[in-house]
């Protein structure tokens, strides 16, 4: 499918709404099409990870989140989402301590809060 070029905060925007309106391909489309010209940015690797969620994939989702963290360990909502595709996935140990080192890093998030 092809685009019309855009920023990358549009990029971004076109894929939380894809992501809103649980157009889960297109949103994985153009997240690949951002990580072929971008493929540090972590913004997309994060909703790379939402998407995966969405999907259900649980591992993949786990893998997206995973490489956001690892590059920026205060990604409060990467942390939190890890925590979600573990819990989802039947890992609690690991879950809980995403969802903890979330919670620590901002208490007042609601879905790290929500899982302690």
């Amino acid at each position: 499918m092809n685009y019309r070029p855009m920023s990358l905060a549009e990029a971004h925007a076109f894929v939380h709404g894809a992501l809103d309106q649980r157009d889960v391909s297109t949103a994985r489309e153009v997240c690949e099409s951002i990580l072929d010209q971008c493929p540090a940015d972590l913004t997309t690797w994060f909703l790379v990870g939402r998407a995966l969620l969405a999907d259900e994939q649980w591992d993949e989702a786990c893998a997206a989140f995973e490489h956001v963290v690892i590059r920026d360990p205060e990604h409060v909502k990467a942390l939190a989402s890890l925590g979600l595709a573990h819990l989802s996935a039947g890992r609690q140990e690991p879950a809980s301590a995403a969802f903890e080192r979330a919670f620590e890093l901002q208490p007042s998030l609601d879905l790290a809060r929500t899982h302690l």
